[in-house]
């Protein structure tokens, strides 16, 4: 597929999805010759679209900072007597 292709797909998937919503964000990437691509395409306020982007980011940083803050609290076999410390 070429970035002229899959812009066009995103664009009228774009056009489909916002005839039902305020704002919409279209986000996809595909492998090339061993690379990623990349394209977004949406519709609607911008303002909105940014918060939208922004909002997904910090969920994501969010939950990775908690599952990172899980994995250190867990207790763990320092191997001298088997208990965990």
């Amino acid at each position: 597929m070429t970035r002229e292709e899959a812009i066009q797909i995103l664009e009228d998937a774009a056009a489909r999805v916002y005839e039902h919503f305020d704002a919409i964000e279209i986000l996809a990437s595909w492998n090339e010759d061993a690379q990623t691509q990349f394209v977004h395409r949406g519709a609607g306020n911008v303002y909105s679209r940014i918060g939208m982007a922004q909002e997904l980011l910090w969920q994501w940083k969010g939950q990775t900072s908690a599952a990172e803050f899980h994995s250190m609290a867990e207790p763990h076999d320092d191997g001298e007597d088997g208990a965990e410390v």
